[in-house]
């Protein structure tokens, strides 16, 4: 498998020669040789280049979380809660201080109330997947590519909702129950970063952060109680595992191609054949080897970019499955480049979204750090309570040691007292597990630090 990817980045690469683009026409003025290599290669790696390519899902929407969290969104909008009681399920409950009395007596009226709200969220939770509608652009058939944001705000209410029951569960000392609880806000996260296209992974993922954040707050308060630590260390591997940007990639490729495609097809009946291409990047076609007849210019325009857009996609493939502290002969190139040749008309489309991947592949380390701090962490707790005492190394706990996404070796782990520490080096791989973790830095420390 890594010999095909590494074999598919040396031919990208001759493909996209040092040279610059614009200067590659020679014996190829509109690109069509090189969309056909492209093509072909897009074949060889399994890449799908329209939507009808795409595998269905043959599944029924009752098996869908988000038929139900569409009606979420909608009972909400019908029977919107008042602004303190959503200050109490969006924010109150959502820190790490447990509730005043006050609050969990209000939350408990809340739940008991609202069976509308959480009998939507017990029907998503009972799903096996999430999967958004491929969107269309208002008026069109071609597919929009802007996410269903509605939907993944429907599932961060969801998982608030999850949360705060959770907080007042653990404030009642009913540690089996916060678990079972906050269990489906993992399944949920899980479900949504499956989802087939970029927007549902990354929805999936700060949907996970906000999960992991209650499980460690149960594992904090009462970790230290038999078979809780192992039930939170159950859920977590249950309901974990990396996201993969295979999926997502293939997905945004085959969307992108169809757009650009369809969008050529139906210009080049136009008089103005360009039209549909952005103005800023009309202006550059002459400078860059455009020929002055507006269809051929619309076409060079539709082969360059529907070859480069092939050729970054299957090379982004690579990229977010290699480790992240891997240092890799092909990478993003540096911000600037991305800009310029963002606005330059061979490749203007093909980089548009490409800020979005170099973004989330930089949060995908420090989250995936977070989860495996934490459930070793679990674990550390569950064997402590079975052998009476802390392990003096992560091995006793387990022979494999997590791995830490920024340097490639076991997660850190001190004693500290009657406590410990397991930590990730971070982005600057110098941190040491100290009280302060910077932005980037993950770790999980028991008992939770005074204040």
């Amino acid at each position: 498998m890594k010999r095909s990817i590494y074999l598919s980045l040396a031919l990208g690469a001759r493909l996209m020669a040092s040279a610059p683009l614009h200067a590659q026409q020679q014996g190829d003025p509109l690109w069509v040789k090189r969309l056909a290599e492209a093509r072909t290669l897009a074949k060889r790696e399994g890449f799908p280049l329209s939507i009808a390519e795409l595998p269905k899902r043959n599944a029924p929407d009752a098996d869908n979380a988000a038929t139900y969290i569409r009606r979420l969104s909608e009972i909400e909008e019908r029977k919107p809660l008042s602004k303190e009681d959503r200050k109490l399920i969006h924010e109150d409950l959502q820190g790490t201080h447990p509730p005043s009395p006050e609050q969990a007596k209000r939350a408990k009226a809340l739940f008991a109330n609202r069976q509308d709200i959480l009998g939507n969220i017990e029907k998503a939770v009972a799903c096996s997947y999430f999967s958004a509608p491929m969107p269309l652009v208002k008026g069109s058939s071609l597919p929009d590519l802007d996410p269903p944001y509605p939907l993944y705000s429907g599932m961060r209410s969801a998982l608030r909702w999850i949360n705060a029951k959770t907080t007042t569960l653990l404030a009642d000392g009913q540690y089996k129950e916060a678990v079972e609880s906050q269990a489906k806000a993992l399944h949920l996260a899980k479900i949504t970063r499956q989802a087939p296209l970029l927007s549902g992974l990354i929805s999936g993922m700060l949907l996970d952060k906000m999960a992991v954040s209650g499980v460690k707050k149960i594992l904090l308060v009462a970790g230290g109680k038999p078979e809780i630590a192992q039930k939170i260390a159950e859920a977590v591997e249950r309901e974990g595992g990396s996201p993969s940007f295979d999926t997502a990639l293939r997905s945004e490729l085959a969307m992108r191609m169809t757009v650009v495609d369809a969008m050529g097809k139906k210009a080049a009946h136009q008089l103005n054949a360009t039209a549909f291409v952005p103005t800023d990047i009309q202006k550059e076609m002459k400078r860059y080897g455009y020929p002055d007849d507006p269809k051929q210019a619309l076409e060079r325009y539709v082969n360059a970019n529907e070859t480069n857009l092939i050729l970054k996609y299957i090379e982004l493939k690579g990229i977010m499955a290699s480790p992240y502290y891997q240092k890799l002969s092909h990478g993003f190139p540096p911000q600037k480049e991305i800009d310029r040749l963002s606005e330059e008309p061979d490749t203007g489309f093909a980089y548009s979204a490409l800020s979005a991947y170099v973004f989330w592949r930089h949060f995908k380390a420090p989250n995936e750090a977070d989860k495996a701090a934490l459930l070793m962490g679990a674990q550390v707790l569950a064997w402590k309570v079975k052998h009476g005492r802390l392990p003096v190394t992560l091995q006793e706990v387990k022979p494999s040691v997590s791995l830490d996404p920024f340097d490639g070796k076991p997660l850190r782990y001190r004693r500290e007292g009657a406590g410990f520490v397991i930590y990730s080096v971070g982005e600057s791989l110098k941190y040491d597990g100290g009280d302060r973790a910077k932005r980037r830095e993950s770790l999980f420390r028991y008992p939770a630090p005074k204040k």
